[in-house]
């Protein structure tokens, strides 16, 4: 008779068939200096650019589509979309 451990080790998934995809490690809300760094632009334009949205009723920001801000605090958020 087998030992219960035997078939666990041979149902294991391998570690590296595991590992997490790059999209599922990305944050959900980078600061300004990350977020104009990926936009392209300075964090000072896109602190105005926040200010200058106009919020949803949740105080959400729609800077684009797709871009998405929220001040937390003092500090602004901003979310990307996750759609591939």
């Amino acid at each position: 008779m087998k030992d219960q451990d035997d078939d666990s080790e041979s149902n294991r998934i391998p570690q590296d068939e595991c590992e997490p995809t790059e999209r599922q490690c990305r944050p959900r809300w980078y600061t300004i200096e990350e977020a104009a760094s990926l936009l392209r632009t300075s964090p000072v334009a896109l602190r105005a650019r926040c200010r200058r949205a106009k919020p949803n009723e949740w105080d959400i920001r729609e800077l684009a589509s797709g871009i998405r801000a929220f001040k937390f605090g003092r500090h602004w958020r901003i979310e990307f979309d996750r759609r591939p």
